[in-house]
């Protein structure tokens, strides 16, 4: 399956497309100048283990490094993503926990 990833003008919302069906998407919050927050990933079970996801988060992240911010991980998929690729995500991740606390 092909789909397109893009966030919206405000970026609220990072999407995934399919033929003009939203596949799934990322809800975004404005917590600042430069801090956003990842609270919610949302992929309709019929739509999964198609990496739909990971290319969410993918986006989220070059979203963040494109417009100098930084990511709070709120939604528990993102948050495990992140932990899984700590050092490739650590420059947009907000206050990441200690190497000891992931033990």
């Amino acid at each position: 399956m092909e789909f397109t990833v893009t966030t919206n003008e405000n970026g609220g919302r990072i999407t995934a497309i399919d033929n003009d069906t939203e596949k799934g998407f990322i809800k975004l919050v404005k917590r600042g100048e430069s801090v956003i927050d990842a609270v919610s990933t949302q992929v309709p079970s019929k739509f999964g283990g198609q990496g739909i996801g990971k290319a969410l988060i993918v986006e989220l992240i070059d979203y963040a490094r494109s417009n100098g911010l930084t990511v709070i991980a709120t939604c528990p998929f993102i948050k495990v993503y992140f932990e899984k690729n700590r050092d490739d995500v650590l420059d947009v991740w907000h206050n990441p926990p200690e190497q000891s606390e992931q033990a």
